[in-house]
């Protein structure tokens, strides 16, 4: 591999396991991906780099290319919620307002990386804008119903 450019255009698919996202400069790396029209993957989980790839959804779109943060383990249990809230609504006719997902891992517990730990010490150093974008739930979007099956305003 002689540059990331030549790395993106020998590939269909990029998966990106080495993090902290939010202190490289993935950017580059995205960026190679929609010019080269490579799909893009990554495994973070990390909201403030999750946040700066969805600024360049549009770019993506526009060039037909997947751009795909936050694909870790722990995404199963939201696609999981997310399904089961689909069905919900298709059978039922019925809003999801709440749920808590409860997963319990196999295997061997291996420890914390060297990338984990230094994302974590990352973490405890952010700014007062990420820091609340942490806490929202709908920091990179979804919704809250606006009525509940019986007609009345959810407060």
């Amino acid at each position: 591999v002689v540059s990331v450019i030549d790395m993106v255009k020998s590939a269909h698919v990029i998966v990106n396991c080495a993090g902290p996202y939010m202190l490289t400069e993935g950017e580059v790396l995205i960026d190679a991906c929609i010019w080269c029209k490579t799909d893009y993957i990554d495994i973070s989980n990390e909201i403030p780099w999750s946040m700066r790839t969805k600024e360049l959804h549009r770019y993506a779109l526009e060039a037909g290319v997947m751009v795909v943060p936050s694909c870790a383990g722990n995404a199963y249990s939201d696609l999981g919620v997310m399904m089961l809230a689909k069905k919900i609504r298709e059978d039922y006719g019925e809003e999801t307002r709440s749920a808590v997902c409860y997963c319990n891992g196999g295997g061997t517990a291996a420890g914390a990386s060297g990338g984990t730990l230094r994302t974590r010490a990352a973490m405890a150093s952010l700014d007062k804008a990420s820091e609340f974008a942490q806490s929202d739930p709908f920091a990179l979007g979804g919704f809250i119903p606006q009525i509940d099956r019986n007609g009345f305003k959810i407060v």
